[in-house]
């Protein structure tokens, strides 16, 4: 996938055109195209299906169809993780079932294409140093278990001849208080 530097890369976008204006979407088509990203139009959900086939989608934006949802749904169901799955955006006019709000990322009215455009790539944006930060905090807690494994070794066999030898003086004091503290020291 191509990308320019910075946060305008170029995002893969699937546009789910079902039963919502197709002028809409048309507009939105060409306001992604015109900030270099790659919308591909999708009128049937073979289309749709297609177009994850051969491209990488990095969002689906969607009208609020029935058929569109299930789509989303069925999408959301075969994704190995969160990372996997493309961005969900619904264009809707009114409320959604509760039980769509698990597999839909943002939901938003019919606003200026631009405005859409934008709100997508900062979350896709977000999304991916969200991602990042994962892998990175991940990294990170292998090492720290590592350095605790090997600090935990390394001290442990210079304290256990130190309690080894307190013991030893603990045996052999004649001082009931210098034995009594040898013990406690163990």
């Amino acid at each position: 996938m191509n990308g320019t530097q910075g946060s305008k890369s170029q995002l893969n976008v699937i546009l789910l055109a079902f039963e919502f204006d197709s002028q809409y979407f048309q507009s939105l088509h060409h306001e992604l195209s015109r900030h270099g990203h790659m919308p591909l139009l999708a009128n049937s959900e073979q289309e749709a299906t297609d177009c994850m086939d051969v491209h990488e989608i990095e969002a689906i934006i969607s009208d609020d169809s029935d058929v569109a949802l299930r789509l989303l749904t069925d999408i959301d169901r075969n994704a190995f993780d969160e990372t996997e799955r493309p961005f969900f955006c619904v264009i809707t006019n009114g409320d959604l079932e509760s039980d769509m709000d698990e597999v839909i990322d943002m939901y938003l009215p019919p606003l200026p294409p631009n405005f859409i455009e934008r709100h997508v790539r900062s979350s896709i944006n977000y999304r991916r140093r969200i991602s990042r930060l994962k892998k990175s905090e991940q990294e990170i807690n292998l090492l720290k278990n590592a350095i605790v494994r090997n600090v935990s070794h390394e001290l442990k066999t210079p304290l256990l001849q130190v309690k080894a030898a307190v013991g030893l003086i603990a045996e052999d004091s004649r001082d009931d208080k210098l034995s009594y503290m040898a013990v406690t020291a163990t």
